[in-house]
């Protein structure tokens, strides 16, 4: 499998397109399809794995192992994350994942309790 083919992959996994992937990157479309030919700048290789949550070795064929295993539900957790904070720096991130920690917190004590009245 090929460097494209790689990222591609990647990509559909997470739920994303090449598209979305392009936008989130700062890269262009024809900057990706590019990657089927020629071998992109290292900036532009490890932004893509960064926001793959991969190594730039992995988008390579270097190493054949992902970065991170997630189970199926913890990969969707997420995606999801990535969905809701693309357009947030660092410390708005932050905020918005001390702020999802309460949330499930609470989500988490209504479960319990919905539980016990079984």
């Amino acid at each position: 499998m090929e460097l494209f083919d790689r990222v591609k992959e990647q990509a559909k996994k997470r739920g994303i397109t090449l598209q979305t992937l392009a936008e989130r990157t700062d890269l262009s479309i024809n900057s990706l399809y590019g990657w089927k030919n020629s071998m992109p700048s290292a900036d532009k290789l490890k932004k893509v794995a960064d926001y793959l949550d991969v190594s730039v070795d992995y988008l390579m064929g270097r190493d054949t192992s992902e970065m991170q295993k997630l189970d199926p539900e913890e990969d969707k957790l997420v995606v999801m994350f990535r969905k809701n904070t693309a357009d947030m720096d660092d410390e708005e991130k932050q905020e918005f994942n001390e702020s999802l920690d309460k949330l499930m917190s609470v989500a988490k004590d209504l479960f319990e309790r919905d539980k016990k009245k079984k």
